[in-house]
């Protein structure tokens, strides 16, 4: 459920001429909403350290203004941290720390969070499913 809400969050938010996200549509999705908002700076900073790396790099830079789905449940982990860095919540685990996001997340989109702790029957992808 909370991963169909990912992807159901990540494809509203591509812009009609593309099929992945960009880096704009990412930041803009986190420094622009009141409710999920952090810095300009942490946006860029969660977005190029949830990339990938580009093999070709030289032939493929392109690729750096684009996040694929995987590299997008990177960024809001990523976001996730740097959220409740430096403050009194700083100690929970990035679990812990990820339901707040989501949830805050999932609530811009009219969506609900599921919690799923202790379910040893939650949906999980493998690598190879992207």
């Amino acid at each position: 459920m909370n991963l169909e809400n990912l992807r159901s969050i990540y494809k509203k938010n591509i812009k009609s001429h593309n099929t992945v996200l960009t880096k704009d549509d990412v930041v803009d999705l986190y420094t622009k909403n009141e409710d999920i908002r952090v810095s300009d700076q942490d946006a860029v900073y969660c977005y190029g350290m949830s990339k990938m790396t580009i093999p070709n790099e030289n032939k493929d830079s392109n690729k750096y203004e684009k996040i694929e789905f995987v590299e997008f449940l990177e960024f809001i982990c990523r976001i996730a941290v740097k959220k409740f860095e430096g403050s009194e919540l700083e100690y929970m685990t990035v679990a812990e720390k990820l339901v707040y996001i989501l949830k805050d997340l999932f609530d811009v989109f009219d969506l609900k969070y599921v919690d799923q702790a202790g379910n040893d029957n939650a949906e999980t992808d493998s690598d190879n499913d992207y």
